[in-house]
């Protein structure tokens, strides 16, 4: 097995990676993940102070009244993206879930298959930042795009993929594997 420093950047989860690769990159990628809203952040005060000249002007500046309102619409948009991350997919992308839905033949495949429901999860957790970006870019407000991220960050914490988790997936797999003979 090989740690999750060992795995290169560039390896990609096919149905014959092996469960903990799988399970290593997945992680890895969800870091990644997390990093990226970070990035987000240090690429607007790039903007800011090479494009704009140190002042928070966006590339649009729109009225007031409709920076507001879109702003609002990412606030629907994001407790939407938390909604169906803590309340509809879980039933989708939990191990049992997939399990349920998809016809696994080896271990390997239920890794696969593991990884590819998470990233569904990590997109819905990212929304935030994206959002925020989005909203940044229109109209210079950096601290409403640091609010978004921040909500991103602390929605990939707690979706974190964690070992026990897949560990029981692989556990339910067996099961189901023996019980078809």
């Amino acid at each position: 097995m090989k740690t999750r420093f060992e795995i290169p950047l560039s390896q990609k989860i096919t149905p014959e990676t092996p469960f903990d690769d799988a399970f290593n990159i997945t992680r890895r990628n969800h870091v990644m993940f997390m990093i990226s809203g970070l990035v987000y952040v240090l690429v607007a005060w790039l903007i800011q102070q090479f494009v704009w000249g140190g002042q928070p002007t966006g590339f649009l500046n729109l009225p007031e009244l409709t920076y507001l309102m879109l702003a609002g619409a990412a606030v629907v948009l994001t407790l939407a993206a938390i909604a169906a991350l803590f309340l509809i997919l879980p039933k989708m992308t939990s191990p049992a879930a997939v399990l349920d839905k998809k016809d696994i033949s080896t271990v390997e495949t239920l890794g696969f298959e593991l990884s590819q429901a998470h990233m569904v999860r990590i997109v819905a957790a990212q929304t935030p930042a994206i959002l925020g970006l989005v909203l940044y870019l229109l109209n210079g407000n950096i601290p409403h795009m640091i609010i978004f991220v921040a909500i991103s960050l602390l929605l990939l914490l707690a979706t974190f993929p964690r070992r026990d988790d897949w560990e029981e997936g692989k556990r339910l797999f067996e099961r189901q594997k023996a019980m078809r003979g």
